[in-house]
């Protein structure tokens, strides 16, 4: 199972420049990012990780200023609508959905 996702991984990392070419190109070019990638997909790899890394920071950062906004809002009256609520029904009704 480790070497299929350590494959996939590495043939998205290879594939992942085909629609910048294509739209470049104006023609569908998904094999010419083959070429364009050799010798560049462990360096490809360690950006997608640190983009992946900086958006969590930043969805963190960006709860942890919405927080207190939203409690502030109005906020305090739904938490006090759920005293007594299971941990489910609170996460469900404080979610990002509600």
């Amino acid at each position: 199972m480790i070497a299929a996702t350590v494959l996939f991984v590495w043939l998205l990392v290879r594939f992942s420049l085909a629609l910048p070419i294509t739209v470049d190109q104006q023609k569908f070019a998904i094999f010419d990012s083959w070429g364009v990638t050799k010798g560049r997909a462990l360096g490809l790899f360690g950006m997608t990780v640190i983009v992946i890394v900086m958006a969590i920071v930043v969805s963190i950062l960006t709860s942890i200023v919405i927080l207190p906004l939203t409690l502030l809002a109005g906020g305090m009256a739904d938490l006090s609508a759920l005293e007594g609520a299971d941990v489910g029904e609170i996460f469900s009704a404080m979610g990002p959905a509600s």
